[in-house]
């Protein structure tokens, strides 16, 4: 997280050293998003003393990306690209053995980190003097943090933004991006014992000021 900061920062200087030529900017995002899988039950990892899932629903984490973006020869069409941090899992109630061959339930909170990049296009559907509002498609390959055992290192995900910017002076805007992403492919390596595949899919909104 530090070092996107840091880089963040470096862009934003950089954009304004060049003096914004109104061909590019750079816009830092910060929101959260509610993250669910397609199939389900997931086992999230291997429980050695003895346990699983009976019920999971969507869980609400962090969202977090620096993107930037350029005009085309084309007056309505940008090129997107960026990186970001994102996390997602899922809420669940599971039967744990309490050692003894008795089970209990228990609340539990699964979690992966992931190191996102972007890579796309948006189109600009309004552009006045001080909004402008677009839809981009990014394609987006997921870089886990954690837990390499059990899920791919790797993962395949699409986001769709509608991206709503406001324009406070000539080179600083407000963001609003509201967003739906979904799983090209599954996120897991293997099936624990009886689980679904993880195929996460969600929905979010950030904020951001764009340079």
């Amino acid at each position: 997280m530090k070092k996107l900061i840091i880089i963040s920062v470096l862009l934003a200087f950089t954009n304004f050293a060049i003096g914004q030529d109104k061909k590019s900017a750079i816009s830092i995002n910060f929101g959260v998003h509610q993250t669910n899988s397609y199939k389900k039950l997931v086992y999230y990892y291997t429980c050695t003393e003895g346990c699983y899932p009976t019920q999971q629903k969507s869980a609400t984490s962090f969202d977090f990306n620096i993107l930037y973006t350029r005009k085309t020869k084309n007056p309505k069409l940008n090129v997107i690209f960026g990186i970001g941090l994102n996390q997602k899992g899922l809420d669940g109630l599971g039967m744990w053995d309490n050692g003894a061959g008795d089970y209990s339930p228990e609340k539990y909170n699964f979690r992966n980190t992931y190191i996102g990049l972007y890579g796309g296009v948006g189109y600009s559907l309004l552009n006045s003097q001080k909004t402008n509002i677009s839809l981009g498609q990014l394609l987006s390959p997921e870089i886990v943090t954690q837990n390499y055992e059990n899920y791919k290192k790797i993962a395949l995900a699409t986001r769709t933004n509608l991206t709503i910017t406001y324009k406070l002076i000539n080179n600083l805007s407000l963001v609003l991006t509201p967003y739906f992403q979904t799983a090209i492919t599954k996120y897991n390596k293997t099936r624990l014992l009886v689980s679904s595949d993880y195929i996460p899919f969600g929905y979010g909104i950030n904020f951001g000021v764009s340079f």
